[in-house]
């Protein structure tokens, strides 16, 4: 035993005098290289800092400080800067990160070390992140790209890539970072870089989760585990066993979720990273709230919430303090549970004024660099000494005063903007229940008009043709006879037309794609146009309102097909894609003018925008006039009631 701990104290003192050596060489290569030169050399710094642990990425800095304290050389002032932000983000201690990283990127901008450059905008990036401030972030790592692309640095190109779609993840654009996270995984693989492949993996898995597609996440996930594992990657482990834990308890499979959460509890101790350990006692607060047993939630959520204030990660902070007022809520204790709401709600805004706080933060501290500046001139020139003070006083208070009312309208239009928007929302969903209420009326008006045509009018025609059978009839009236049995056979089957038109009843019972198939079917009879339909081999049933409306937008184009279009074949397609309804119809007839049809003011195309806003849907139409063939695209989302109050069944 003793033997075996020898040899890997002797591994370790082995690995670090390496390090050390290729620090120590690199470090004296750069003292001695030109500019062109200490850009390749701070790539390989750069790739040296993304591989070693926070104590070796420290020692880094230790040793660059050393080395420049004699020359003070910009550039390795630069580095040891960029060392200490890497340093501090391992360790999820993102306050202290930011200002070395301000630093650091401030002198290679003063040296333009290109290398440098990209590396401290990507860290940059990363911290911004990290502290919820995405949209800076994204800028941040686009600056990076730009750069790595001007270099065409591929392996460069693939991290950024990555994080500016974790970026967009984070900014709920799912669709965006999946772009990113493919391109990333493309270089990746083209590079054969194994590491790098599974944490592209994850994140690819992260990003279908978000966008509904469970089972490609948990597929991809898997397959990095694999990887994961075979490399013994501590960290990445970690993360997607976390993952996974996440992923299981939002499907209910609590014991799942409580097994992949404990593995990547282990590996995250492993490396103590403050920012990783606070995540994972997040999903085990998580998933002890979903099984009802707060006493352990509130244990985890509060360690959660001790790491999430030491690194300053506002938007862990901001979902930790939702989960407890939802728990504080279930305990009966409202107080507490509204001010939890109250903090979340601060955060919220925190977040997204982030922006606004910098450009404050910028204005104050040009105007403090200003004022001491001036100070310093005015020590210079003792004989102008007072009448520069009183100006410069004088100049200062001016500036104090419209910086203050700068502020305030500022301030006052963000609130005014805020208030008119919320005004905007609310009658916007005054007008949308209002419109639900005419629609609503206006189909039930139609079912009750149908049922009484059907089953009043209908029966007295069957009646009278009986009858009128049954009476002796002379034979000198034989066609006038003939004639009155056809135009009640005519009038019984417009009596069905109309009552099917208004409402048929196969909607109801059967469902939209069963009655579109059925409405194609009596068009194709008609024998002036080809009708054909293609839907889902096993279709769904949606809300009434859905059906109703869809039919109704489905009924109003086909009308108009009939009426105007000349078409010999029309297309009608349904289909459920994700969570949305797709219906798509296409014709080959004459084309018409779409601009001329949005400025319309008929009650054909005013009807079916008002069901598509009810819907929450929109609409596309490619078509133009003199050429042949037109395609309608309509999309509604399959929204709950419960997210859209206004789908309710009445």
């Amino acid at each position: 035993m003793k033997r075996c701990l020898f040899l890997l104290v002797l591994v370790f003192v082995a690995q670090y005098a390496m390090a050390q050596s290729r620090i120590d060489s690199l470090l004296t290569a750069y003292g001695e290289a030109n500019a062109s030169e200490k850009n390749s050399i701070t790539k390989d710094i750069s790739r040296d800092l993304a591989k070693l642990d926070p104590e070796q990425v420290k020692n880094y800095g230790e040793t660059i400080i050393a080395k420049n304290k004699q020359s003070e050389d910009k550039e390795l002032a630069a580095l040891s800067n960029e060392a200490y932000a890497i340093y501090y983000f391992r360790k999820g201690e993102f306050n202290e990160a930011l200002p070395y990283n301000t630093k650091s990127l401030d002198l290679f901008t003063q040296t333009n070390n290109r290398y440098g450059l990209a590396l401290a905008n990507n860290s940059m990036g990363n911290i911004l992140h990290a502290q919820s401030d995405f949209q800076a972030a994204v800028k941040y790592h686009l600056n990076s790209l730009k750069i790595r692309e001007e270099l065409k640095d591929e392996k460069g190109m693939g991290a950024s890539y990555n994080n500016i779609a974790n970026a967009y993840r984070a900014l709920m654009q799912p669709k965006k970072a999946l772009e990113y996270h493919k391109l990333s995984l493309a270089i990746k693989e083209k590079q054969n870089d194994t590491k790098a492949i599974a944490l592209a993996l994850s994140n690819v898995a992260n990003t279908y989760w978000q966008l509904g597609d469970t089972q490609n996440a948990l597929k991809i996930s898997k397959q990095a585990l694999v990887i994961q594992h075979k490399l013994n990657d501590v960290k990445m482990l970690g993360t997607t066993y976390n993952s996974l834990g996440f992923m299981s308890i939002r499907m209910g499979k609590f014991d799942a979720a409580m097994q992949y959460l404990k593995e990547s509890l282990k590996y995250r101790l492993q490396l103590g990273d403050k920012s990783d350990l606070a995540t994972v006692y997040f999903n085990f607060g998580n998933l002890y709230s979903q099984k009802e047993d707060f006493a352990n939630a509130k244990k985890y959520l509060g360690m959660s919430m001790d790491l999430a204030k030491e690194g300053g990660d506002k938007g862990l902070i901001l979902d930790l303090n939702k989960i407890l007022a939802h728990i504080a809520e279930q305990e009966k204790d409202f107080k507490t549970s509204i001010d939890l709401l109250e903090n979340a709600s601060k955060y919220q805004d925190s977040i997204f004024k982030l922006e606004g706080q910098r450009a404050l933060a910028e204005m104050q501290t040009k105007y403090e660099t200003e004022k001491k500046e001036a100070a310093i001139k005015l020590l210079e020139k003792d004989n102008e000494l007072k009448d520069a003070r009183n100006k410069q006083q004088l100049y200062i208070a001016c500036g104090v005063i419209i910086l203050l009312l700068v502020v305030g309208i500022f301030l006052y239009s963000i609130l005014k903007a805020q208030q008119q928007k919320r005004l905007a929302n609310e009658r916007l969903e005054v007008e949308k229940q209002r419109l639900n209420t005419v629609i609503q009326t206006q189909e039930e008006e139609r079912k009750r008009i149908s049922a009484e045509l059907h089953d009043g009018i209908g029966p007295i025609l069957s009646a009278v043709k009986i009858n009128l059978s049954m009476l002796d009839h002379n034979p000198e009236n034989a066609e006038r006879y003939a004639t009155a049995m056809s135009l009640i056979d005519r009038s019984y089957n417009e009596l069905r037309q109309i009552s099917h038109t208004m409402m048929p009843a196969m909607l109801a019972k059967t469902g939209l794609s069963q009655t579109l198939q059925e409405m194609v079917f009596n068009l194709n009879k008609a024998g002036k146009s080809e009708f054909n339909f293609y839907g889902d081999d096993e279709p769904e049933r949606f809300s009434e309102q859905v059906e109703v409306n869809a039919y109704r937008i489905a009924q109003e184009l086909l009308n108009n097909i009939m009426k105007y279009a000349k078409a010999t074949e029309v297309t009608v397609q349904l289909h459920k894609e994700n969570d949305e309804l797709s219906l798509m119809i296409e014709d080959d007839g004459e084309g018409f003018d779409v601009n001329e049809l949005y400025q319309s003011k008929g009650n054909g195309w005013a009807n079916m925008q008002s069901r598509l806003n009810l819907l929450e849907g929109n609409i596309e139409i490619d078509s133009k006039l003199g050429k042949k063939g037109t395609v309608v695209h309509v999309i509604v989302p399959l929204k709950t009631t419960a997210e859209n109050p206004a789908l309710q069944t009445a």
